[in-house]
């Protein structure tokens, strides 16, 4: 029952039917960008957050982990603020999104 579950809990985010749009990308770039300890706060958080649950989904799939060991977190906050700056025209994207796809496309996830 709880595979069950999970599994259903895993189809329904990954299909995007539970969702809670807080961000996208021009406001995650903007706190990602900011001289701001608040905003470097918000970012390096968010960030965090969206990678913490990436790994969990993948575990859940029984996928390996993207991000390799030891890679700091100030690292990746630096792939998706890179990643944002040079896609400006996928900023309105979900903020969770971009971040997925950086950290997929920087270590090529599977």
């Amino acid at each position: 029952m709880i595979k069950l579950a999970l599994g259903m809990a895993v189809m329904l985010a990954l299909i995007g039917e539970a969702r809670a749009d807080f961000q996208d990308g021009n406001q995650l770039y903007a706190h990602c960008t900011s001289n701001a300890g608040y905003d470097q706060g918000v970012c390096q958080g968010y960030v965090e957050g969206v990678v913490d649950h990436m790994g969990w989904v993948r575990l859940a799939l029984h996928k390996p982990q993207c991000v390799p060991d030891g890679t700091k977190a100030s690292q990746i906050r630096d792939v998706v603020k890179n990643y944002i700056r040079d896609q400006p025209q996928d900023r309105s994207y979900e903020a969770s999104s971009l971040v997925i796809f950086a950290v997929t496309k920087a270590w090529h996830c599977q």
